[in-house]
């Protein structure tokens, strides 16, 4: 498929639960939690610099991709999916996030520019250390 993209030019649109597929394929990442996209924005950006506590959970938990990932601790997230037929009010990421307030818990995120070309979708994202490389 790489091959592919290279040679003729094509644009994949990839669905998946393997990281490392993106890692290797992809020039941009939307990064979704129950069906919202949470961050969107160059690979190399969100695998570097999460922005939203989701993704940077996400990206700590997958496979050693290369070395910055070695750099990375375990981000755990507690707490038991939401179902997706009835998501919770506001964020639907709140109910399992360690930086929830209150304002997450009754008012939905918008994405917001984060950087070129990334955006996420997170009140506090301003707030949160982010990881760096």
């Amino acid at each position: 498929m790489r091959e592919l993209q290279q040679e003729l030019g094509l644009t994949f649109l990839i669905i998946t639960h393997n990281i490392n597929l993106i890692a290797y394929m992809a020039h941009r990442i939307a990064v979704m939690y129950l069906g919202q996209i949470v961050e969107i924005g160059p690979t190399e950006t969100v695998f570097d610099r999460p922005a939203h506590p989701y993704s940077a959970s996400l990206l700590s938990l997958s496979s050693q991709i290369d070395a910055r990932d070695r750099k990375r601790g375990r981000l755990l997230v507690p707490g038991e999916i939401p179902s997706p037929r009835n998501p919770p009010p506001g964020c639907r990421f709140h109910t399992r996030c360690a930086h929830a307030t209150e304002r997450c818990r009754t008012e939905a995120p918008r994405l917001e520019t984060a950087g070129e070309s990334h955006e996420v979708a997170c009140h506090l994202w301003r707030q949160i250390p982010q990881e760096k490389s």
